[in-house]
């Protein structure tokens, strides 16, 4: 059920495990802070990243980063994100990403749409295209 009153939209927790990619997590995010919805909170699970994340607060100080001691891999990162968004009970839904991924604008709100249409969708995701070749869907 969501948690969004009638006036507003529903919250989504963006999940984002990274390990030793602070370059591709910059474009990442630039590309996150641009989309058209506006009720998000990002979580970075760092997964003993041994590149330095130290620009993170002061380029995004609303993110908020879980440590883990080393790298347990993307399914322990997305595990950690969904554990701490499941446990505070502020997000309506879920939303999680590589590292490595740039999201156009408008996916996003397309999503919530799509889950908010039909109470009966559990799991609604966006297309993910090469990076090499747009045409090619992943």
């Amino acid at each position: 059920m969501s948690n969004a009153t009638p006036n507003s939209a529903p919250k989504v927790a963006i999940v984002i495990p990274v390990y030793n990619r602070s370059a591709d997590l910059k474009v990442l995010l630039a590309s996150v802070y641009a989309l058209e919805y506006k009720n998000f909170e990002v979580i970075v699970v760092d997964n003993g990243s041994t590149d330095s994340l130290e620009w993170l607060p002061e380029m995004y100080p609303d993110v908020l980063v879980l440590r883990k001691d080393k790298n347990y891999g993307a399914t322990v990162g997305f595990n950690t994100g969904l554990e701490y968004a499941g446990s505070s009970g502020d997000y309506d839904y879920v939303w999680m990403l590589d590292s490595d991924l740039v999201v156009d604008g408008r996916s996003l709100p397309r999503l919530v749409e799509v889950m908010e249409s039909d109470r009966s969708i559990g799991l609604a995701g966006p297309k993910i295209l090469n990076s090499a070749d747009k045409g090619l869907v992943v």
